[in-house]
């Protein structure tokens, strides 16, 4: 009986280990000096603390989201062919938190 109610527990516990932890959301808009969205923009995120990467591009409207399972401080590094690279620094400071960074480039720079 007490063997039967341990491996009931410890099946429960590796279930819960399984769920996805919450994460929050870094997104924004990636536009040019006019305000216009630019598509296809390399988006790195970058863990200050652990240099842990997550990479997406921007969509056709600007846009990009990249989930990060950790609170702490990151690096918003935005490249694209004829512009200027822009970083950003971020916090987050709780799970389930959507932070909006939107990020302008300028003309020139990387090719």
């Amino acid at each position: 009986m007490v063997r039967g109610v341990f491996v009931h527990v410890a099946f429960c516990a590796l279930l819960l280990m399984a769920l996805p932890l919450e994460a929050a959301t870094v997104g924004g808009q990636v536009t040019d000096a006019t305000g216009a969205a630019v598509p296809g923009a390399r988006v790195v995120l970058r863990g200050v603390a652990t240099g842990e990467e997550r990479v997406t591009e921007s969509n056709t409207e600007g846009r990009f989201n990249i989930d990060t399972p950790a609170t702490g401080a990151y690096l918003v590094i935005v490249t694209r062919v004829g512009f200027s690279e822009a970083a950003r620094t971020v916090v987050v400071m709780a799970a389930e938190e959507t932070l909006d960074v939107p990020v302008q480039l300028h003309l020139g720079g990387v090719t």
